[in-house]
């Protein structure tokens, strides 16, 4: 993608860095912004917290990828979050365990931080604690909306081409999660307006964009 930076290896996985993830950190830290030490300390936090979060989890879709025998991926950092790009073109069974197990994992990655709420840690680390609840087990249980290009939206493009007898069904799938997909982000849009949550909607618009590809053209949009 034009914008993007290689930035490092890690694993034997090329890791990039697009521009507008420098946006969507800024969107997290920018509207919080305080006028005491710790107000800063807290939105600086979301740097690291959304960056290391969001690139395990990428992580985990390339290894499980290359544990199934697909080879490399390259690991994208960008507006929506992170992306996982390998070139090859998965078996519905694979590919539906690979869209499904990290979003469990990074929910999973969450639950160690839940005591914390239940205890007076001063009112800096339980900011925190909420930043990375909200990072690990929020987004990983909004990850499985079954909107493409989410994750539930990969496990029902691919659950729908592994059950699915139709003759057209690679094609059928993709086109019925994008309408699924555009069905489900009107209420979530009229949420982030009503809330004027502006990372929200940064985040639907791109969204959006690669769901309404998915219903128009199918798999011509869709590589799966």
């Amino acid at each position: 993608m034009r914008g993007a930076r290689k930035v490092f290896t890690l694993a034997g996985f090329p890791t990039h860095i697009h521009f507008t993830f420098l946006i969507l950190l800024a969107l997290f830290v920018l509207p919080g912004w305080g006028d005491t030490v710790g107000r800063h300390g807290i939105q600086l936090a979301w740097v690291p917290i959304l960056a290391v979060a969001i690139y395990v989890h990428e992580l985990g879709h390339a290894f499980t990828i290359r544990k199934f025998g697909y080879g490399r991926s390259d690991i994208m950092l960008w507006g929506m979050g992170g992306v996982c790009v390998n070139s090859a073109r998965y078996a519905p069974k694979h590919g539906m365990w690979i869209a499904l197990a990290w979003p469990i994992a990074g929910a999973l990655l969450g639950v160690p931080f839940i005591p914390l709420l239940f205890f007076d840690v001063g009112t800096v680390l339980h900011a925190l604690t909420w930043n990375i609840l909200m990072v690990t087990i929020g987004f990983s249980l909004a990850n499985m909306l079954p909107i493409y290009p989410l994750d539930g939206g990969r496990v029902l493009v691919y659950g729908l081409r592994h059950f699915s007898k139709r003759r057209d069904r690679h094609e059928w799938a993709v086109k019925t999660t994008g309408l699924i997909g555009l069905i489900l982000l009107v209420p979530l849009g009229v949420l982030a307006l009503a809330t004027m949550e502006i990372w929200l909607l940064f985040i639907l618009f791109f969204i959006g964009q690669q769901t309404w590809q998915a219903y128009r053209h199918g798999t011509q949009a869709v590589k799966l």
